[in-house]
């Protein structure tokens, strides 16, 4: 009858034992080798990402339209530029003199002081245009009577006055429309600087040229809106500025415009 009590010795495979000691004896990663896998895995997210975020970059620059530069844009580009502060515009005595039949340093066919001149409407007076409000304007009908259309209508028209502050430094002007049709807009401008005061400003001889050209409303802005600011050089202040208008849009019995500002 066999021993129950004495032990028995059990043989293992060689294969087995060598097995189980290699796997009893395997060291665990080490907590350094896991940063290691960590930091590994966070930089391929990051640049997945970044491959991602690039791709859609080139997407969105394929879709965007670049306007070319031009003259036009310039000219956009300029009045979208905030409007300097314009030089009060009020006159010694409050006197503003329409003007007509007027050349450039020259006498004017007629003047006055009363707002009520030859081819004057009441309503419609030179100091309109200078009293800071598009909803009023100065109406010049030049050689022609109410009603008469043609191209000559309210030409080499316009107003003086004499600043009640004084000498002043001039480098821009801007012209406003009226409330009326696009046809009767001033084209082709001038202004005119003088020192001289008074009924002798009346006489061509005193005024100096500053400005003769484009009026700012070659583009149509819309009724009771202004142009763009015409800036020119001078550096000479004058007292007294005049401003005459020798071309208009179109065909029309007058030149109407609601502001003229000076800066």
């Amino acid at each position: 009858m066999p021993n129950r009590n004495k032990p028995q010795s059990i043989m293992l495979h060689p294969r087995i034992q060598t097995t189980t000691v290699q796997l009893n004896t395997e060291n665990p990663p080490s907590r350094n080798e896991k940063y290691i896998w960590i930091i590994v895995l966070i930089i391929a997210v990051i640049l997945i990402i970044a491959g991602i975020t690039f791709l859609f970059t080139i997407k969105e620059k394929e879709n965007v339209k670049i306007m070319p530069f031009s003259s036009t844009t310039a000219a956009t580009m300029t009045t979208t530029i905030s409007e300097p502060v314009p030089i009060l515009l009020a006159a010694v005595n409050g006197f503003i003199t329409g003007v007509s039949n007027t050349n450039i340093s020259g006498t004017g066919y007629f003047y006055s002081h009363s707002p009520y001149a030859p081819g004057i409407l009441e309503g419609e007076e030179p100091y309109r245009a200078c009293d800071g409000n598009i909803s009023t304007k100065y109406r010049n009908f030049g050689n022609c009577y109410f009603g008469a259309i043609d191209k000559y209508c309210g030409l080499n028209t316009g107003f003086y006055l004499e600043l009640q502050h004084g000498l002043t430094l001039t480098t821009g002007l801007r012209v406003c429309t009226a409330d009326a049709s696009p046809a009767y807009d001033p084209f082709v401008v001038s202004l005119e600087g003088s020192n001289i005061s008074g009924d002798d400003l009346a006489y061509g001889t005193s005024w100096t040229l500053i400005y003769n050209g484009a009026s700012g409303l070659q583009t149509n802005p819309g009724r009771e809106s202004c142009g763009s600011i015409q800036f020119f050089n001078n550096t000479i202040q004058y007292k007294s500025y005049r401003f005459l208008v020798f071309r208009k849009r179109g065909i029309a019995d007058s030149v109407q415009y609601s502001e003229v500002k000076l800066y």
